[in-house]
């Protein structure tokens, strides 16, 4: 709580949790059972709410560049001709891909490990 308020001391934090802890074992259980369901439904709905956030962010539903797969206009150029006005370098998404000289029949191969 610091972060947000600086100037009050960590003691009355302290002792207002304490406060809130007790008040809580000294109600019946019908009330405590009442209060946990309002923080479930608070809880829930701060999940499903981020869920339909995270969606629509993916779907493009933010002012900002698309996030990198999700443009339908995007060509990956080759690395050796990179050139920040043509496009980034990406050869194969998703994969880290070397070449390999096979020395037992001078073959060249890409092995690509995701």
């Amino acid at each position: 709580m610091y972060y947000w308020f600086p100037n009050v001391n960590g003691y009355v934090w302290i002792v207002i949790y304490l406060i809130v802890i007790i008040s809580f074992n000294l109600l019946n259980v019908r009330r405590v059972g009442w209060i946990e369901y309002i923080l479930t439904v608070i809880k829930v709905s701060t999940l499903v709410g981020l869920v339909i956030l995270g969606l629509v962010t993916l779907a493009g539903g933010v002012n900002k560049p698309p996030h990198l797969g999700l443009d339908s206009t995007y060509t990956p150029v080759p690395c050796s001709q990179n050139n920040i006005t043509i496009g980034p370098c990406l050869s194969e998404p998703g994969f880290t891909c070397r070449d390999s000289h096979n020395l037992s029949d001078s073959r060249l191969e890409r092995v690509c490990l995701p």
